[in-house]
Order: structure tokens, then C-alpha cells, then sequence
């Protein structure tokens, strides 16, 4: 479940509408958690 309060890196995600988020909103969370660009591996 998706229960709680959204942790920083996903307070742009969901601000967001439903259908405006894509995967590359997803990456951008991956990114701002974690520190790593997917796409320079």
C-alpha cells in the first residue's frame, strides 16, 4: 500500500494529476532519492 506522508523526492510527483505523471517523473524521484542518474549508467 502507498500509505503516509510523501518523502521530499516525491513532492513534485504528487502534485502532479494522475494522468500527467510518466516514468520519467519516476526517475526523477529515483534520482532526488537516491542521487544516481539512470540514464549515465
Amino acid at each position: 500500500m502507498n500509505i503516509g506522508d510523501p518523502i521530499p523526492a516525491e513532492l513534485d510527483y504528487m502534485s502532479k494529476d494522475i494522468y500527467e505523471r510518466d516514468e520519467d517523473d519516476f526517475m526523477d524521484i529515483v534520482k532526488n532519492f537516491s542521487g544516481i542518474d539512470i540514464n549515465q549508467l
